[in-house]
């Protein structure tokens, strides 16, 4: 099933349905271009569009012109007086999601996910089970794996869920104030956009007690603006990882950040530049180009191996026996690792 649409509670409730009845979830990018839509829907082999009604004339029309679907449905229509939903018994091999990778450096790729590699990202991930009086902002991208793992753990481990349909700085101020919120994500473009808005006007931050960043490097000038905008109390985590490994594989934790803030230094300046240490399910090596382990400080292939990698790529067996090499995942991002084994990413791979 096809979900196409911003964060709203058909989402989670879409989301939650597909769980249920053991029917993979694979959420469409409502920004893309007519073209990439229609790709990732005849990629996926999705039956059923499930839309935001905003975007129903756009689902009617991949209707119409890819072979494979054969209903599309309004969110706001399908889920209103329905009778309970049977529970569908599912294998831990069965995809739960198909999530199409970003294309930073090539078409999209449609990466399996499991019902086996959601319940091992559960079981590692910091603050996954957490209990206690919390409050999640929703606002990131859901085709996106940031977005849809923040779904997934604020349906985990809050009490209650805010959602804004897409980011927007001011927007993003005034829940905080209004709802209380306690976490979130963001992504450092994000950041920017909310140290630049609250020069316009201050805004009561104070219920903040934990923010995760992550989707890209943020600059240190945009990382040090952001900090001192927030209340002291306010827990900053950088992670860093891709859709192929189910999101984050390394952290960089609170107390690094904390240091960096109070008592800056050279040490903590290059620090707070890396992404962090593996989570304790997760190995990374650095690789040169026929596969050697490269030694600390040396620059090469970030590759990664967790239970949490994917299957594959649905239908992209070359690409898949690229990507996944002897139970490694090799990343296209070039960095190494410092003697205490924090990762440091460069950048993309030259070829």
């Amino acid at each position: 099933m096809a979900w196409l649409g911003t964060n709203h509670p058909h989402f989670i409730v879409s989301l939650l349905a597909c769980s249920k009845l053991n029917v993979t979830f694979v959420p469409l990018n409502y920004r893309g271009k007519y073209a990439e839509l229609q790709q990732m829907v005849e990629d996926s082999g999705a039956k059923i569009i499930v839309s935001e009604r905003r975007y129903r004339e756009l689902a009617d029309d991949l209707n119409t012109h890819c072979r494979t679907i054969e209903q599309v449905v309004s969110a706001e229509e399908v889920y209103v007086g329905q009778e309970p939903l049977a529970v569908t018994q599912g294998a831990n091999d069965d995809l739960a999601y198909l999530i199409f990778t970003s294309g930073t450096t090539s078409q999209p790729k449609p990466v399996m996910i499991t019902n086996k590699t959601i319940a091992n990202f559960l079981r590692v991930y910091p603050n996954a089970d957490s209990i206690g009086k919390t409050v999640s902002l929703l606002h990131a991208p859901n085709f996106h794996i940031a977005g849809l793992l923040n779904a997934l753990l604020s349906l985990v481990g809050t009490n209650h869920i805010a959602m804004l349909r897409q980011f927007n700085a001011r927007q993003w101020l005034q829940a905080v104030e209004d709802v209380n919120v306690t976490k979130t994500f963001l992504a450092p473009t994000m950041m920017k956009l909310i140290t630049d808005t609250l020069q316009e006007r201050q805004y009561d931050l104070s219920s903040l007690q934990s923010i995760v960043y992550g989707s890209a490097k943020a600059q240190l000038p945009v990382l040090e603006a952001f900090m001192n905008g927030l209340p002291e109390q306010t827990a900053v985590t950088h992670v860093y990882g891709m859709t192929e490994t189910l999101s984050t594989i390394t952290l960089l934790g609170s107390d690094v950040h904390d240091e960096h803030r109070k008592r800056p230094t050279e040490q903590t300046k290059r620090r707070i530049q890396s992404v962090g240490k593996p989570l304790p399910d997760v190995e990374i090596q650095i690789w040169d180009p026929e596969g050697q382990v490269l030694p600390a400080y040396e620059v090469g292939t970030v590759v990664a191996r967790t239970s949490r990698t994917m299957q594959g790529y649905y239908n992209r067996p070359e690409a898949t026996a690229k990507a996944l090499q002897g139970g490694w995942y090799v990343s296209s991002d070039a960095g190494y690792l410092d003697e205490e084994g924090y990762l440091y990413v460069e950048g993309l791979l030259t070829t």
